[in-house]
C-alpha cells in the first residue's frame, strides 16, 4: 500500500477503493492518514469489522467512474470470472484514475508447493511420537465400508497434495496463470495498459519461519505488482 501511494503520488483527498481488503488493516492505516477509503469485501463466512461494504468483485455496487483508485492485493486469483472482475474495476474507475493490483507469481506457487511437505511430515512425526494418539489408534476400527474407505483416501489425497490456492482447476494450471506473462496478457486483453510493473519481495507462503527477500535486481519476486490504466 506504501508502494502504491509513492508510485500513484496519490493525494490525501483521493477516493480509493480498497477490493478484497479482508480484515481492512491497510484501509484502516490510510483513513488515520486522512485518506477517502471504502472496504469492500465479500463475508465467505468470516465477520469482518471494518468493512464499509460486503460486495464480490464482480458486482461492486459503486457508480460509474466514482473512484480515484482502485487498490487489491491478492484478491484477483481468487476471482472467478476475472475479466469481469477487471472490468468492474475499469467502470468504477474515474477517466483519469489508476488501478493498482497485487498478484502472486509462479515462484510463490513454487515455493508454496516445495515448503508445503515439511509440515504435515512434522505433524505426523508428532503423532506418532504422542503416546496417546498412538493408543488411540491402536483402539481404532479399521473402517468396514467403502464409504470410510473413500473418506480415508480423500483425507490423504488432501494431505499429500496442497490444495490449489485461487479459481485454477490445479496446481499445474496455477502455475501457468501466476507467469507473469500470463498476468500481462489477462490484463492487456481485458482493455488495461500497464503502465508499471513493480516487482515485489521473495517470500514462501509457508508456515515455516522463512524471511523475506529482496530480490529485485535479480528480477525474482514472489509477489508483483502492475499499475494499470
Amino acid at each position: 500500500m506504501e508502494l502504491m501511494l509513492q508510485l500513484g503520488k496519490i493525494k490525501p483527498n483521493a477516493r480509493i477503493l480498497d477490493i478484497g481488503c479482508g480484515a481492512a488493516y491497510q484501509c484502516s492505516l490510510l483513513k488515520s492518514r486522512g485518506y477517502n477509503i471504502v472496504c469492500t469485501d465479500v463475508a465467505n463466512g468470516v465477520t469482518y469489522t471494518n468493512l464499509d461494504v460486503l460486495s464480490d468483485c464482480s458486482h461492486l455496487p459503486s457508480k460509474d467512474n466514482c473512484f480515484d483508485v482502485v487498490y487489491s492485493s491478492h484478491l484477483l486469483e481468487h476471482a472467478q470470472d476475472k475479466t469481469k472482475a477487471l472490468h468492474e474495476m475499469m467502470r468504477v474507475l474515474d477517466p483519469n484514475g489508476n488501478i493498482y493490483v497485487i498478484v502472486p507469481t509462479w515462484i510463490w506457487k513454487i515455493g508454496q508447493l516445495i515448503t508445503y511437505y515439511p509440515i504435515p511430515i512434522a505433524r505426523f512425526a508428532k503423532w506418532v511420537l504422542s503416546k496417546e494418539e498412538q493408543d488411540l489408534a491402536m483402539k481404532t476400527e479399521m473402517p468396514k465400508s467403502v464409504g470410510k474407505f473413500k473418506s480415508l483416501c480423500l483425507k490423504a489425497k488432501r494431505n499429500c497434495f496442497p490444495e490449489v490456492h485461487g479459481t485454477s482447476l490445479s496446481n499445474l494450471e496455477e502455475l501457468r496463470s501466476f507467469r507473469i506473462s500470463s498476468w500481462l496478457k489477462l490484463f492487456r486483453s481485458s482493455g488495461l495498459n500497464v503502465t508499471k510493473v513493480v516487482i515485489g519481495p521473495l517470500y514462501v507462503p509457508s508456515e515455516l519461519p522463512l524471511p523475506t527477500i529482496n530480490a529485485s535486481r535479480l528480477g525474482i519476486c514472489s509477489s508483483i505488482i502492475f499499475a494499470l490504466s
